[in-house]
This record gives structure tokens, C-alpha cells and sequence, in this order.
């Protein structure tokens, strides 16, 4: 948006990204919407300071399929000072293979950010996706210890 000569909020460029983010043929959106995020956190680097934009941008870059490229703008966002949210582990948990998940679940546990439902889902979805049923239960039986019960999902 800075390229197109306008003055764009956080909000407005927030909503843009998520909206190309969430189109069909996840990698041209994707990329779309990461090159977008790109140009805004150029032009206006505070942003990597709030939250919710932070998931934005991690999301953006995980739907380009650069899941390096969304775990760069957490590193960002802690560097400027922002918290670490449940909703950014979310975010990598959904971008990265099942092998990644026992390093979160510790970046987590050392971050004192807890799980949520939305984390046990993306758990048990990943090990799905790679055909590791085993696993899948196994992280259904951590979300249901948890208190995470089905009905919540």
C-alpha cells in the first residue's frame, strides 16, 4: 500500500493481508498477502511491535508457505518488544511438519505461554496429515488432560 502513493493504518492493512491470506490457492494468496505485509513492516516498522499485527504478518508468510519467514517475524516482534501470544505458536504450529512440535510445545513451556484448543487442534491435525494416527492421539490425549475437551473444537 505505501507503493500506491496511500497512508494505510494498521487496521485497515491488517484486514487486507488477513483477506488475502484466507483466499483459495493458498500459495498465490499467500504470496500476495506476505509481499503485502512485507512492504507495510518496511514503511512502518512499529508495527512489529503489536500483536495481533505480528499473528498477521506469521500467518501471511505461513500461507506463502515460508514458515522461516513467519518464525523471522516473531523473532521481530520479541526483539521489539512485544509479548509472545498463544495465537503466534498457533500460527507456527499450523505451518510446521509434526516433527517441529515438541520444540514449540518446549518454546511454549519456556515462553510461560500456555496452550490453548486452537494449539491441541493444530497438534493433532499435523500428525493427521502425516498419516502418524498414533501421534494424533497421543496429542488429543494431552488436549483432553488439559481440560481441552471435543466440544470446544
Amino acid at each position: 500500500m505505501p507503493s500506491s502513493g496511500l497512508t494505510p493504518n494498521l487496521v485497515t492493512t491488517c484486514a487486507l493481508v488477513t483477506a488475502l491470506a484466507a483466499r483459495g490457492g493458498r500459495q498465490r494468496a499467500g504470496a500476495a498477502a506476505w509481499a503485502l505485509w512485507l512492504e507495510a513492516e518496511a514503511a512502518w516498522p512499529a508495527w512489529a511491535a503489536d500483536p495481533a499485527a505480528v499473528v498477521v504478518g506469521m500467518n501471511a508468510a505461513v500461507e506463502a508457505g515460508d514458515t522461516a519467514a513467519a518464525r523471522g517475524v516473531l523473532e521481530r516482534a520479541v526483539k521489539a518488544g512485544a509479548g509472545v501470544s498463544v495465537e503466534a505458536y498457533n500460527v507456527l504450529l499450523k505451518g510446521s511438519p509434526a516433527a517441529s512440535i515438541p520444540g514449540l510445545r518446549a518454546e511454549m513451556v519456556a515462553a510461560r505461554v500456555p496452550p490453548n484448543g486452537v494449539t491441541f487442534n493444530s497438534m493433532v491435525a499435523s500428525h493427521a496429515k502425516e498419516g502418524d494416527i498414533p501421534s494424533a492421539r497421543a496429542a488429543l490425549a494431552l488436549a483432553l488432560a488439559a481440560g481441552h475437551g471435543r466440544d470446544g473444537w
